[in-house]
């Protein structure tokens, strides 16, 4: 989700399926969150347009699971 170009939001999940994880749980799950900060379109930044594309600060997180016998 972008919102006023500026700021963005993430979420995915994901689900895999192994005949090598454990034979009681054949499924691992994946879910992962980001949010994003696009600098570079704030205000205060437009006296860096000459010099300086795109600056962003990005922030995510995710998780695994492994379940090998």
């Amino acid at each position: 989700y972008d919102y006023d170009g500026k700021y963005l939001f993430e979420a995915s999940g994901r689900a895999d399926g192994s005949s090598r994880f454990w034979s009681h749980n054949r499924w691992g799950y994946f879910p992962s969150a980001a949010v994003a900060w696009r600098i570079s379109a704030e205000n205060f930044m437009q006296n860096t347009q000459n010099w300086l594309d795109d600056l962003k600060l990005r922030f995510s997180y995710g998780t695994y699971q492994v379940f090998v016998r």
